[in-house]
């Protein structure tokens, strides 16, 4: 099986893919390092903008990874409700519920859980 499928499916990969495609796993020291140095940027209005976060960028707070892929629009047209999830380890990381798009990063107080 291809290896974008495999991704898409949540299947497991081989282990030279991951590293080379997503890069090497993050220490849970350096995770929780980065996770209080983050920084909030200011609230977005719409679900087409993204929040800043200042000085790592958007990663998955379960396991550093910086890549996550959608689900699609889970609805018809006029509504838009959609999922992201982390490539390395699937955890949801990004939410759309015909609102602003909420990163995990912005829900500390949740427990880095994006769903309400």
């Amino acid at each position: 099986m291809p290896h974008y499928r495999q991704i898409i499916y949540g299947e497991r990969l081989p282990r030279k893919f991951k590293k080379k495609q997503l890069g090497i796993r993050v220490h849970k020291s350096k995770l929780r390092k980065m996770l209080s140095e983050t920084v909030v940027g200011e609230p977005i209005r719409t679900m087409f903008e993204r929040v800043e976060f200042t000085p790592h960028g958007e990663f998955c707070p379960s396991c550093g990874s910086s890549g996550y892929f959608g689900t699609g629009n889970m609805t018809q047209y006029p509504e838009h409700w959609e999922k992201f999830h982390c490539l390395r380890c699937g955890t949801v990381v990004g939410y759309i519920d015909n609102s602003p798009f909420v990163h995990a990063l912005e829900c500390k107080y949740n427990n880095y859980d994006p769903q309400f």
